[in-house]
């Protein structure tokens, strides 16, 4: 399956890795490591999300208050956005 990322999600997840690694030496590296197997399990089929819409889907990450949206069919895993989950919920969304 082809993964692809919009290219503001580069700049959230640098703005988080920014914010965590401000605070500890190793919640940043957690983060990301997390963010990383999520999307491996979205690829592989292991994990789906909850339905946003007809064609998106966010998942929460299970330690970190962060949902990413994205979109998933048969050959293509697109992440649009990582927001924390207090920020406002079509924060992100116009990037399909």
């Amino acid at each position: 399956m082809d993964i692809e990322y919009h290219p503001l999600v580069r700049k959230d997840i640098a703005e988080i890795l920014d914010w965590y690694d401000a605070r500890s030496d190793s919640a940043g590296d957690r983060f990301f490591a997390e963010f990383e197997k999520t999307v491996e399990e979205l690829a592989s089929g292991k994990k789906r999300g909850f339905r946003l819409d007809m064609n998106s889907r966010k998942i929460l990450f299970r330690r970190f208050p962060y949902p990413m949206s994205y979109e998933i069919s048969e050959t293509r895993l697109f992440i649009f956005v990582v927001k924390h989950q207090k920020r406002h919920p079509s924060l992100g969304m116009n990037r399909r």
